[in-house]
């Protein structure tokens, strides 16, 4: 038996609170997961591969599906999928991510990587496993990898346009969060009543 990876201790500054307190507020995911249940019965396990923001969304509903709290779920999916993307896959810093977006320029800088080398080519790979008490997901991308253990701590400024992913991801979604190697691959563990 492998011991549960540790959960890192975080505590909410007052940008991630105000990020958590937006996102409990709005009914917008809880809607769309609520009007795209499943037909085909549960997914237990799966590999999936996705290259695009697009993908990684409709995946990340997807399998938010086949778990016991999918709102919480499709969420904490999301954040690292996207991440994947943006930051593994396509090489955008976070510093860069932020003044992408204080221009209103980050979809297009996504758009345009995703068409020329080296980034055309990678993809983001996803292990999925549902248990009635848990779930595991393994996040793959094809990155250089990033300094994860500053990101788990890091407070940004209330005026920052990003930087809250991961610790709104580990405080909302998951139980725990391990990262491997230089940090392109991350698993996530959510624990749920047992039924």
């Amino acid at each position: 038996m492998t011991p549960k990876p540790k959960q890192e201790s975080i505590s909410a500054g007052p940008s991630l609170a105000k990020a958590i307190d937006a996102y409990l507020s709005g009914d917008e995911i809880r809607e769309y997961v609520a009007a795209h249940h499943s037909s085909f019965g549960r997914l237990l396990e799966g590999c999936f591969e996705f290259k695009t923001h697009a993908e990684a969304e409709k995946l990340s509903s997807m399998l938010a599906l086949n778990t016991p709290d999918p709102a919480r779920a499709s969420l904490g999916f999301w954040e690292l999928f996207s991440n994947a993307v943006e930051h593994g896959n396509l090489g955008i810093d976070m510093d860069e991510k932020a003044r992408l977006m204080l221009n209103g320029r980050l979809m297009e800088e996504i758009d345009r990587r995703q068409l020329e080398e080296p980034y055309c080519d990678r993809c983001v790979r996803v292990h999925f496993c549902a248990r009635a008490a848990e779930v595991t997901i393994r996040v793959v991308d094809q990155g250089e990898g990033f300094d994860h253990l500053r990101m788990l701590s890091f407070d940004p400024s209330p005026d920052r346009p990003n930087g809250r992913g991961i610790q709104m991801a580990l405080q909302m979604c998951f139980d725990s969060l391990r990262y491997e190697g230089n940090g392109n691959v991350v698993e996530g563990r959510m624990q749920f009543p047992k039924e």
